[in-house]
C-alpha cells in the first residue's frame, strides 16, 4: 500500500516524493534525495518563497482527495534552491475524513509555526478548507482512511456523525497536544546539545590557546635563563682573569730577566 501511494503521488501526479524502490515490514528503500530536513535548516534568504510552496502543495494534496496529516518540519526535505520534497505518509487520510477539515488546517498551521518561530516569518498567505476543489479522488486510488465517509452518509443518520466526529476531534486534540509538548521537548534537547557541543569545542579553543601560551611563555624563559648564565659565566671570568692574561705577565717577566742580563 506504501509502495502504491509513493508511485501514485510521485510517477502519476508530480507530487515531490523520493522513488520507491523496495520494502520490508515497515522500512521502505527510496532514492537519495538533494537535501535536508527542514527542522535543520535555521534561517532562509528567500522564506516567502519556501512557506508559498508549502502552502501549495497541502493545497494540491487536498484536491486530489489527500490531507497528509503530520505536514510539518520534521518530514519535508529541502535544498538550497527551495526544492522540497515530502516524506512520511502513515497518517495520510482522505479529505472524505469525518476530522478532515480538521487535519488539513493542523497542517497549515504547522508551516505557519515553523516559519513564525524559527524563521521569523509572517504573512497572510494560507489556504481556506472551504475553497478547495478536487479535481481527483487519489484517496479512493490509495485507500486512506476515512475515503468511504460518502457511503457511510448515506446509511447512518448525520446527528450521529456529527456526535462521532466531535468525539474523534476531542481525541484528536489531546494527541495535538501531547505530539507538541514531545516535540517541543526534543528541539530544546537538541539545542541543549548543540549548545553544550559549541562550549565543549569553544573549551578546547581555549585549552589549545592555553597550551600554546605557557609554550611561548616556557621558550621565553629558557632563553632569557640561557642568556642569564652566560652573562654570569662572562662576569665570574673578568673577576678571576684569563688564563691569557696570566701568559702576558709571564712573558713580560721573562722579556725584564733578560735585559736584566744583557
Amino acid at each position: 500500500m506504501v509502495m502504491k501511494l509513493y508511485q501514485n503521488l510521485r510517477d502519476q501526479n508530480g507530487f515531490p516524493t523520493p522513488t520507491p524502490y523496495s520494502q520490508n515490514r515497515h522500512g521502505i528503500v527510496m532514492s537519495l534525495i538533494d537535501g535536508k530536513p527542514m527542522v535543520q535548516v535555521k534561517a532562509m534568504k528567500q522564506p516567502q518563497l519556501a512557506h508559498k510552496k508549502l502552502i501549495d502543495m497541502i493545497v494540491k494534496l487536498a484536491e486530489h482527495g489527500l490531507i497528509h496529516g503530520d505536514f510539518n518540519e520534521f518530514n519535508l526535505l529541502i535544498n538550497s534552491k527551495y526544492q522540497v520534497t515530502v516524506i512520511d505518509f502513515p497518517q495520510m487520510i482522505s479529505t472524505n475524513h469525518l476530522n478532515g477539515k480538521y487535519y488539513f488546517d493542523r497542517d497549515i498551521a504547522c508551516i505557519h509555526r515553523f516559519f513564525e518561530k524559527k524563521m521569523k516569518f509572517v504573512t497572510e498567505y494560507s489556504a481556506d478548507w472551504d475553497s478547495i476543489k478536487k479535481v481527483k479522488d487519489l484517496d479512493e486510488e490509495v485507500r486512506a482512511s476515512g475515503f468511504m465517509k460518502s457511503e457511510l452518509d448515506k446509511k447512518s443518520g448525520k446527528k450521529d456523525l456529527e456526535v462521532l466526529e466531535q468525539i474523534n476531534l476531542e481525541q484528536m486534540n489531546e494527541q495535538e497536544e501531547q505530539e507538541w509538548k514531545d516535540k517541543d521537548k526534543e528541539n530544546e534537547d537538541s539545542s541543549e546539545q548543540e549548545e553544550d557541543s559549541e562550549e565543549s569545542e569553544n573549551y578546547e579553543e581555549e585549552e589549545e590557546e592555553e597550551e600554546q601560551k605557557n609554550e611561548i611563555k616556557q621558550k621565553i624563559k629558557g632563553e632569557n635563563f640561557k642568556k642569564r648564565v652566560k652573562k654570569h659565566s662572562f662576569y665570574e671570568k673578568s673577576l678571576s682573569g684569563s688564563d691569557s692574561e696570566e701568559e702576558e705577565q709571564e712573558i713580560e717577566r721573562q722579556k725584564k730577566r733578560f735585559r736584566q742580563k744583557t
